[in-house]
């Protein structure tokens, strides 16, 4: 008898695009496109818009409410403009897919390195009694972030990426502040580093 020929093995994909949906807490949407630059290697890419940083707000009306002092300016309302973001990376993988001969990088478990920017823009209204003005601020925050994870891509072409990871990033603000309803609000410009702890879950399809 014949002898069957084994089966074509299922080829690796070696682009692969994604979004990053718990990002948009933060404002961000990016979509970012990763790329095979060999059997362990591969490099990513990210773009994106920015609007109305949630976690931001959500933390910034906290404080006020939870801290906020008789005759403090209030914020009466914040219009956020569309900014970008930017991220690049390379990944190393040290868990290939040994389902797949000859897997490439893209599937397994992997360690990575990025450098990432992102700017937030709005125009807030704030309220005191030497004024009810509009005032243009900004924040933007660039750093270096090392992550772990385990991405998998189906044989529809269907994937995932898993991560978590440390960073650290430096922010640049410029914001007007008041101590005092009774006061004019003064520009203020802030710069200084912070941590930050990081995790998500990116879905996306390869070919």
């Amino acid at each position: 008898a014949q002898a069957q020929k084994p089966a074509n093995p299922r080829k690796p994909p070696a682009n692969i695009i994604r979004v990053d949906p718990i990002l948009y807490l933060r404002g961000d949407i990016p979509v970012f496109y990763e790329r095979r630059l060999g059997r362990l290697i591969s490099a990513e890419v990210g773009l994106g818009i920015t609007v109305k940083d949630f976690w931001r707000d959500y933390g910034e009306q906290t404080t006020q409410g939870m801290g906020r002092k008789i005759n403090t300016p209030y914020r009466l309302m914040v219009d956020y403009y569309p900014g970008f973001s930017v991220r690049v990376g390379v990944k190393r993988f040290v868990d290939a897919d040994v389902n797949i001969k000859n897997a490439a990088a893209l599937n397994g478990v992997y360690v990575g390195a990025y450098l990432f920017y992102r700017q937030h823009k709005w125009r807030e209204l704030i309220d005191t009694d030497c004024s009810q003005q509009y005032f243009d601020e900004h924040q933007n925050a660039a750093g270096i972030q090392f992550m772990a994870g385990i991405q998998q891509t189906s044989n529809i072409l269907i994937g995932y990426n898993f991560y978590g990871g440390l960073g650290m990033r430096y922010i640049i603000e410029s914001k007007y502040h008041s101590d005092s309803v009774y006061d004019c609000p003064k520009p203020t410009h802030n710069h200084y580093w912070l941590p930050s702890l990081l995790f998500g879950l990116q879905l996306g399809f390869g070919w």
